[in-house]
């Protein structure tokens, strides 16, 4: 269901959703906050025709998820068994009558294999992959751009740089911290580092997506939508390598395309000094984004 050939398909759904939240933001009027009017409504109404969630349940789900990342445990908070609720119930409901999302297509395709709570377990999996991931990625993405008003005129003279811009933008703004720790199993020597088996090891992804590209010439910490894309980590590598990676891909492309075309004279509504930022959340971004156009 996320290769890129069922990604292009929704891409019609994804482009309807885009231009209904670019209409809510502009009737927001300016300053209008970026984050709360379009890049989270988006990801996440995206995310709702995916499942096959209620789109009345969205907000539910963003009051406790919020909850859920406000710095408890995850297992002890209340609002977990809540939130897991929601798709308990999507599970039910979609075994009574199963629909086109991934919800449904689970049930048809593989009936009482799977069973309810693994299906509300691959939907809470994938929406809190996604929806958090992809807003505060749009945020950053649209404060990076407009913090380098040159780049934001290359891709605007240029749109056909777009695909390489969102690949850029994933490797500049990454908005997880920190791969999952791994424990060394036997003594290993990485970049000239004695690595001593029982030794827990994590890896910064801010820091390796900023790894010098051929040479340390300094390239690697600016922000430059026409380079030829390299290797990064923002969505993950190998056996890790993030499912919905085409999903992310494609509704940046839209997302930013739709929001560049739509507001030609977009800009900060503040200064960024006073951005407020998700410091202790387990996604990097921007609590608010106050845009003029």
């Amino acid at each position: 269901m996320f290769t890129v050939r069922q990604m292009k398909a929704l891409e019609p759904m994804m482009a309807r959703i885009v231009d209904q939240r670019l209409e809510v933001l502009e009737r927001a009027g300016r300053p209008a906050d970026l984050m709360r009017h379009f890049a989270r409504p988006v990801s996440g109404l995206i995310l709702a025709e995916l499942i096959g969630l209620p789109r009345d349940d969205l907000s539910e789900l963003s009051r406790l998820g919020d909850h859920r990342a406000s710095g408890h445990s995850p297992r002890r908070h209340p609002a977990t068994s809540e939130y897991v609720g929601h798709f308990r119930k999507l599970a039910a409901a979609q075994r009574r009558d199963p629909g086109e999302g991934l919800a449904g297509m689970l049930i048809r395709e593989h009936g009482d294999a799977v069973s309810d709570e693994e299906v509300a377990g691959i939907c809470e999996s994938v929406a809190n992959g996604s929806i958090e991931n992809t807003a505060e990625t749009i945020g950053l993405g649209v404060l990076a751009l407009l913090c380098h008003p040159d780049q934001l005129a290359l891709l605007r003279e240029r749109p056909e740089l777009m695909d390489r811009a969102v690949e850029e933008l994933l490797r500049y703004v990454s908005v997880v911290a920190s791969v999952s720790p791994r424990t060394a199993l036997v003594d290993v020597e990485i970049g000239g580092e004695l690595i001593k088996a029982g030794e827990v090891v994590s890896c910064s992804v801010f820091a390796a997506n900023r790894c010098p590209y051929g040479g340390d010439d300094g390239t690697a910490d600016r922000l430059d939508i026409a380079r030829e894309p390299g290797n990064h980590l923002a969505l993950g590598f190998g056996v890790h390598f993030c499912l919905g990676a085409a999903l992310a891909r494609l509704q940046l492309r839209i997302a930013l395309t739709g929001l560049l075309e739509r507001f030609p004279g977009l800009r900060l509504g503040t200064g960024v000094a006073e951005l407020r930022f998700r410091s202790l959340a387990p996604q990097f971004g921007v609590e608010t984004l106050p845009v003029l156009w």
